[in-house]
């Protein structure tokens, strides 16, 4: 049904500062490993390793390769994604760090994407080819743009709990050293 066509333009970034996730820009998708070496598509970049020792997004799924199977992440530390897409990690035993895979970008533009209940989308074709114009925003991930204001208010309010609890802490200190100077006096 036509109601399934995926509506790609980029939601809202959102700055996470963590390493290990990524904000797709412009058309693109990241490639998921789907089932029988099916190619399935996302742009959801909250990345982390999975109990497998695989790249993983938020929602469990596998992420592809450029090779076409898994990213699977060996003993090291300091997992960073560039904009390229690319994997690179120290090594457990030290030395350079090492690239240990790239992540699929694709360009779905003009491409027939479906939906699926997963919330992965499916191509029309087969599989999509690496776009290397396509790059992602490192240490971000996509919000919808109704996230990006409840997550703003959010910060707002946060940071005026915070002013409100430092002055009452200031007004308290005022009034203990006003507490010393009249026991001082007597």
């Amino acid at each position: 049904s036509m109601s399934n066509v995926v509506d790609m333009a980029p939601g809202a970034l959102m700055v996470t500062g963590n390493p290990m996730d990524v904000y797709v820009e412009g058309e693109g998708a990241l490639a998921v490993v789907g089932g029988n070496g099916s190619e399935l598509y996302t742009r959801r970049g909250d990345i982390r390793i999975g109990a497998d020792k695989s790249l993983v997004n938020g929602r469990g799924q596998v992420l592809m390769d450029i090779s076409g199977g898994p990213i699977k992440v060996p003993p090291g530390s300091q997992l960073e994604i560039n904009s390229e897409g690319q994997v690179t990690m120290m090594p457990a035993g030290g030395g350079d760090r090492k690239q240990i895979g790239a992540l699929k970008i694709v360009d779905t533009a003009g491409v027939v994407l479906t939906n699926r209940e997963d919330g992965l989308l499916e191509s029309d074709q087969p599989a999509l080819p690496v776009a290397p114009e396509i790059k992602v925003t490192p240490k971000a991930i996509e919000g919808s743009s109704v996230n990006a204001i409840d997550s703003m208010v959010r910060m707002i309010e946060l940071s005026r709990q915070y002013e409100m609890s430092v002055n009452m802490l200031k007004q308290a200190r005022e009034v203990d050293s006003a507490g010393a100077s009249t026991m001082r006096m007597s």
